[in-house]
C-alpha cells in the first residue's frame, strides 16, 4: 500500500502543481515558468502563459538596438498581459513579451505534443495595440484540437521604427523584435505541446503587413511554414518609408533637437529623450508635402544598410519580383470595403467646400501614393485613377463609394491581390488562397452602409468580451466565426482551409489568371472568381512591381 507521504513525494518529484488554478512548468533545468489553468467562454480547459519575456527589456542602452534575447533563470510568473508597449494611449518600454495558449502540455498532461502552432501578429499601424488577451483572447482558436496559440508584443512607432538610414539608427527594430520572438517559438514550443515545424504566421493590417515582411526578409527564412495576411502587404504606399532619415530629425527638433545633421548626435538626444514623448504624436515628423497624403503612416519599415542582422537591405518589390522570397502557403484577402471608415472620418463629402476641394488637390494628393516611377509618371498614374473611378465630370457627393473603393484598392486590396498574382505566376506548386471578408453583423455600427470596413472580422475571431459577441450556435455570426476559425486552423494543420468542405464550400486556390478563385467569407460562404475583376486589372496595370 503506498503511503501519503510516498504519493506526495511523487506529486512533487513531477515538478508540477496546481494552486488557485497555477500551474508550473518548466522550460529548462534553471527556470520554472508559472501560468494559469482556465476556460475558454464556452467552457473548454486551456494552459495560459501570459506575460513571457521573450527579449531583454530594450530601454538605457538598448533603446534603438536590435533586441537582445532573455536569459532565462529562476522562476517567471506569466499569469497577466504584460504592458503594451509604448504608443500615444499609454505603454512601456519594458514590453517584448508574449503569450502562449494550449490544450495539452506534455508536463502537465502527458500528452505528445506536435500540434500546429499559430503567431498572431497585432495590428494598429506599426504606432499601437499588443498581443494582450483583453482584445485578442484566443478562445474560439481553442475550441480546435491541436492548436497552440501565440500573441506578442513589440516596439512600435518612433521606438520600433525611426531611422537615420545609416548604422547609427538602422530601423526595423519592431520587426526585428517579432523575428526574435519567432525565434523563441522555435526553441520552446515543444514544451507548450507545439511542433515547432508546423508555425502558421499570420495577422492583420500592421500584423499583415509584418507578415508580409517576414516572407521577404532573409532572416525569418524557416521559422514559419504557412502564412495568412489579412489587410495588409508590404507593397502598400503606406508600407516602407522613403523620407525616414528626414522624420527623424524632424520628430528629434520638434521635441527641441538644435544640432546638426549628425546621425550620432541625434541618437544621443533621442536616446535621452522620454519614451511617451517620442510616441505621443507622430504628424511632428510629417512634412508638408507628407500631410498631402491622403492618410499617412509616419514610422516605418526601411531598406537598412547590409549587416548581419539587417531583416531588410532591399526593396519588398525587387525581391518580390525576382522571386527571392521565403515561399509557402499563402492565405491572403481583404474586406470588402477596406477604408470605409477612413473615407467617413475624413467629412469629405461633407459640403460643396470640401468636395471641390478634394477634387482640385487630387493629383497632388494620390500621387504621392504611387509607388513606382518618377514625379510625371506619378501625376499622370493618379490623373488616370481620377478618371477610372470618378470619370471626368467633378468629383460629388455620389462619388462616396467609387472614393472607397478606390482608397481601398491603393492601401490595401491591389497591394494583397499584387503578392497572390504574383506568387501564383513565379510557382504553381505552391498553393495561395485569396479571400474577400464581406460579413456584417446585425449590430455593426455600420449597417447603413454598403460593404464591410477594415478590421471588422477581429471581432469574429477573437475573444472581445467588450463585444457581446453572438455566441448562439444557429446565428449566422456564430456559424460564420466557425467557419472562418476552421478554415484558419485547417490551414494551419495541413496547408489547406477546406481539406473536405467548410459551410458546404470547397476553396479553391487561386491557379491562374484565367480562373482567379476566391472565397467570398459570408453568411453563407461563397465560392467566386475575379471578385474584384477590372479594378486589379487597372490597378496593377499602373502599379509594377518594378520600374525601368
Amino acid at each position: 500500500m503506498i503511503g501519503y507521504a510516498a504519493v506526495f513525494g511523487l506529486l512533487t518529484a513531477l515538478c508540477v502543481y496546481a494552486q488557485d488554478s497555477r500551474v508550473t512548468i518548466s522550460l529548462s533545468p534553471e527556470s520554472a515558468l508559472i501560468g494559469l489553468n482556465t476556460t475558454t467562454v464556452r467552457g473548454i480547459p486551456y494552459y495560459s502563459f501570459r506575460g513571457i519575456p521573450y527579449a531583454v527589456p530594450p530601454v538605457g542602452q538598448l533603446r534603438y538596438k536590435d533586441p537582445v534575447p532573455y536569459t532565462w533563470n529562476g522562476s517567471v510568473e506569466a499569469v497577466a498581459d504584460a504592458p503594451m508597449c509604448s504608443q500615444a494611449s499609454g505603454g512601456q518600454e519594458d514590453c517584448l513579451y508574449l503569450n502562449v495558449y494550449s490544450r495539452q502540455i506534455p508536463q502537465l498532461d502527458g500528452s505528445t505534443g506536435g500540434a500546429a502552432v499559430m503567431v498572431y501578429i497585432h495590428g494598429g499601424s506599426l504606432t499601437s495595440g499588443s498581443g494582450a488577451s483583453s482584445s485578442l483572447g484566443p478562445d474560439f482558436f481553442l475550441e480546435v484540437d491541436d492548436i497552440v496559440f501565440v500573441t506578442m508584443n513589440y516596439r512600435l512607432g518612433a521606438l520600433g521604427f525611426l531611422s537615420t538610414e545609416d548604422d547609427v539608427i538602422r530601423g526595423n527594430y519592431g520587426f526585428k523584435d517579432q523575428n526574435l520572438a519567432l525565434r523563441w517559438v522555435r526553441s520552446n514550443i515543444a514544451v507548450f505541446g507545439g511542433d515547432a515545424g508546423r508555425v502558421t504566421l499570420f495577422g492583420e493590417s500592421a500584423g499583415s503587413v509584418s507578415t508580409s515582411y517576414h516572407l521577404l526578409s532573409p532572416l525569418s527564412a524557416g521559422l514559419f511554414q504557412q502564412a495568412i495576411m489579412q489587410s495588409g502587404s508590404a507593397l502598400s504606399p503606406r508600407g516602407m518609408a522613403f523620407t525616414a532619415r528626414d522624420r527623424a530629425f524632424r520628430l528629434a527638433r520638434s521635441l527641441g533637437y538644435q544640432g546638426g545633421d549628425d546621425s550620432a548626435e541625434l541618437l544621443d538626444f533621442l536616446a535621452a529623450a522620454d519614451a511617451a514623448d517620442l510616441v505621443s504624436d507622430d504628424s511632428r515628423a510629417l512634412s508638408d508635402q507628407d500631410k498631402l497624403r491622403f492618410e499617412t503612416f509616419v514610422f516605418l519599415p526601411v531598406v537598412e544598410q547590409p549587416y548581419e542582422g539587417a531583416f531588410l537591405n532591399e526593396t519588398p518589390y525587387t525581391i518580390l519580383a525576382e522571386a527571392r522570397a521565403n515561399r509557402v502557403p499563402l492565405v491572403a484577402g481583404d474586406t470588402s470595403a477596406e477604408c470605409l471608415l477612413t473615407v467617413l472620418g475624413k467629412n469629405i463629402f461633407g459640403s460643396n467646400e470640401s468636395m471641390a476641394a478634394f477634387d482640385a488637390g487630387f493629383v497632388d494628393s494620390i500621387s504621392l501614393d504611387i509607388r513606382v516611377g518618377d514625379e510625371q509618371y506619378r501625376r499622370e498614374a493618379a490623373q488616370k485613377i481620377r478618371s477610372f473611378y470618378f470619370g471626368d465630370e467633378p468629383i460629388d457627393s455620389e462619388d462616396f463609394y467609387p472614393l472607397v473603393a478606390l482608397i481601398s484598392d491603393l492601401y490595401y486590396i491591389e497591394p494583397v491581390d499584387m503578392v497572390v498574382r504574383t506568387w501564383v505566376n513565379q510557382s504553381s506548386e505552391i498553393p495561395v488562397y485569396e479571400y474577400q471578408f464581406d460579413y456584417k453583423d446585425e449590430n455593426s455600427l455600420l449597417g447603413r452602409f454598403e460593404g464591410v470596413s477594415h478590421a471588422m472580422e477581429l471581432g469574429l475571431i477573437f475573444y472581445q468580451p467588450y463585444r457581446n459577441p453572438n455566441l448562439n450556435k444557429t446565428s449566422d455570426e456564430d456559424i460564420t466565426r466557425t467557419n472562418m476559425i476552421n478554415m484558419w486552423t485547417n490551414f494551419a494543420k495541413t496547408g489547406n482551409p477546406t481539406p473536405t468542405p467548410v459551410g458546404g464550400v470547397t476553396w479553391q486556390p487561386y491557379s491562374s489568371d484565367a480562373e482567379r478563385n476566391y472565397l467570398v467569407i459570408d453568411a453563407p460562404m461563397a465560392a467566386a472568381r475575379d471578385v474584384y475583376g477590372s479594378r486589379m486589372d487597372f490597378m496593377h496595370s499602373l502599379l509594377p512591381l518594378t520600374w525601368p
